[in-house]
């Protein structure tokens, strides 16, 4: 089941309403943004920051970012099922097999960079019970659709900011590896570039081929040359 809350924005207020999958529009409610740009900053700072390397005196910020986030799970639930109505689309969703969706579409950012992700109700976090949040930025244009087959070549990239410490890549790759340790046979990483590479030309390039009686399933690379 998917639940859709689409929201706009007018002038300095946020309104959204739930769209059902016929399409039937619910009633507008204003949603106020429980967190504030010094919530989410210090939230961001305790997951990149803190997580990897703690330093001296960091302990106490951290734990008292820690003693707020059960209220900001909180606070996040009543902004978006705060109404009757949406409380009913809320126990539907549970109520109903899986997958659930909660799809969350917006055309400003800021409404998409809230931690949806902690939202929770008196029995616990919606994220350890099966609830996905999905989000869209309205107005990006469509995504288009591929039929894929193999051999899956992957292109992975990791980015950082130039205003942000160190980050650790294998958070961003660990998902991909696993994914690949499933392919029936063996998997191999053949290369990684660090610096990575200008041209898009010279990007690393990784494939999965398919497993047959004689041969396993590999994810195999080569490794450009940068300059």
């Amino acid at each position: 089941m998917e639940a859709r809350l689409v929201i706009h924005r007018q002038d300095d207020v946020y309104r959204a309403r739930w769209v059902e999958s016929d399409g039937q529009e619910g009633s507008p409610f204003t949603l106020v943004l429980p967190l504030t740009t010094a919530d989410t900053s210090d939230l961001r700072w305790y997951l990149e920051t803190y997580l990897q390397f703690p330093g001296a005196g960091d302990l106490a910020r951290a734990q008292g970012i820690e003693r707020q986030m059960e209220g900001w799970g909180r606070a996040l639930f009543e902004a978006l099922f705060g109404t009757p109505e949406s409380r009913e689309v809320y126990r539907n969703l549970l109520e109903a097999d899986g997958p659930r969706l909660l799809t969350l579409g917006a055309t400003d950012a800021d409404v998409l960079a809230q931690p949806w992700e902690m939202l929770r109700d008196a029995r616990g976090p919606l994220a350890f019970r099966g609830v996905i949040v999905r989000r869209q930025l309205k107005g990006s244009g469509k995504t288009r659709r591929f039929d894929l087959g193999l051999p899956l070549r992957v292109l992975l990239i990791v980015s950082r900011p130039t205003d942000a410490g160190f980050i650790d890549p294998r958070t961003s790759t660990a998902p991909l590896l696993e994914r690949s340790m499933r392919c029936p046979g063996r998997w191999r990483l053949a290369s990684a570039t660090r610096p990575p590479c200008r041209g898009w030309r010279r990007w690393s390039r990784m494939r999965v081929r398919p497993a047959s009686p004689t041969t396993s399933s590999t994810l195999t690379g080569t490794a450009p040359t940068c300059r």
